[in-house]
């Protein structure tokens, strides 16, 4: 298939190199141009692994521009783009709307039926706004055009990995063609046979926020009984958390004790089911409760660090600045957050990452761990 990938940040630029690698032709799309210029000159600007690999297997069937006109010869655009968080907890999709607007134009000059993906986290709602938006281009959805809500399932540091072999397929479609063909496409991509889910776009919308929040409830749980487990005597969490895997009903994947989650979709996916369920008069105790707990449990693993300094100016090392192995991201990392605490309390922080080089303030970010450790 000719496809376009219109957003080429952590999850759009290794999409767009695993469906050319995989054999599509793919144009990936980004108003940056500087980033554009970069990678049409084959520098890669993220740390992912695979990706590179997977560029160099694309054999010219992936290429760069920043015109969104590139977009009319494309059997299938996939649009990825950031949905920042309100003050309330909600996604603002005004990025994914503003950029449907400008493309429609150009995509009712085709002539013949396309697909549009919207890969982006969006709140319930959105895919309807997205239709109205090809409406006024004159773009009829179910007869021009199928119009599939798709985010990815995916842990930075193994989008390549996720992306080929996903536990899970979520399709939110607008008729069943649309579907089918998003489904065939999948086919293509995947070398596993994940479980596909094709469902109405306000079921699709709805799902990927409560997907995420059940995850980050079981890390809650792994992490409430790892305090519990310090304070009496002889009781480990490992072994705890262990035997409450094992049962076919939870599971083992995510219920491992260790620092509160991060990274760019749980924090704001907690708050996100909070603003959905207070939007409707739904009690919103759990999702708030689950966002609440993790930053208390962050606060407290830094005061026990604190207190086993001796004191003002001491020297703390904090090896790993990143939300997660193999990949370069500090956003909501519990390692970040507690390094900049520390740091404001008085200690002489020093940090070392291989993939992560925050712009740190007081922490002194370290080229090695010896250096750091020293």
């Amino acid at each position: 298939m000719r496809l376009a990938v219109v957003g080429l940040g952590k999850l759009g630029l290794p999409m767009a190199v695993m469906y050319a690698s995989r054999g599509h032709e793919v144009t990936g799309i980004d108003i940056d141009h500087g980033l554009v210029e970069a990678l049409e000159a084959g520098e890669l600007p993220l740390h992912e692994p695979g990706v590179a690999a997977r560029m160099r297997c694309a054999d010219g069937r992936l290429r760069f521009s920043s015109d969104f006109e590139q977009v009319e010869h494309a059997d299938a655009v996939f649009v990825i783009l950031p949905t920042p968080s309100m003050q309330s907890g909600a996604f603002n999709s005004e990025n994914v709307l503003t950029v449907v607007r400008e493309m429609s134009p150009c995509l009712a000059r085709r002539g013949s039926y396309f697909l549009l993906v919207v890969a982006s986290t969006v709140m319930p709602g959105a895919m309807e706004r997205v239709a109205r938006e090809l409406a006024g281009a004159g773009l009829t959805v179910g007869a021009d055009c199928g119009l599939c809500y798709n985010p990815e399932f995916v842990q930075l540091g193994a989008v390549m990995d996720g992306m080929e072999q996903p536990d899970v397929v979520l399709i939110g479609e607008s008729d069943p063609r649309a579907g089918e063909l998003l489904e065939e496409f999948y086919g293509t991509i995947c070398t596993n046979t994940p479980s596909i889910h094709r469902m109405s776009w306000c079921n699709a919308e709805i799902a990927k926020i409560a997907l995420n929040v059940a995850v980050t409830a079981k890390i809650c749980v792994a992490n409430t009984v790892a305090q519990v487990c310090e304070r009496v005597a002889g009781a480990d969490a490992e072994t705890v958390t262990a035997l409450v895997g094992s049962d076919s009903r939870i599971g083992p994947k995510s219920l491992k004790p260790g620092p509160g989650f991060g990274g760019p979709c749980f924090p704001r996916d907690a708050l996100a089911l909070a603003a959905l369920a207070a939007s409707h008069s739904v009690d919103a105790t759990i999702p708030l409760a689950i966002s609440r707990f993790n930053r208390s449990h962050n606060d407290r693993m830094i005061e026990g660090v604190a207190k086993l300094a001796p004191g003002p100016g001491s020297e703390v090392a904090v090896l790993g600045l990143s939300y997660k192995p193999l990949t370069g991201v500090v956003e909501e990392s519990a390692a970040f957050f507690m390094a900049q605490q520390l740091a404001s309390g008085g200690l002489s922080v020093r940090a070392y990452d291989p993939l992560a080089r925050p712009a740190a303030g007081d922490i002194r970010v370290c080229d090695s761990i010896d250096e750091c450790l020293q």
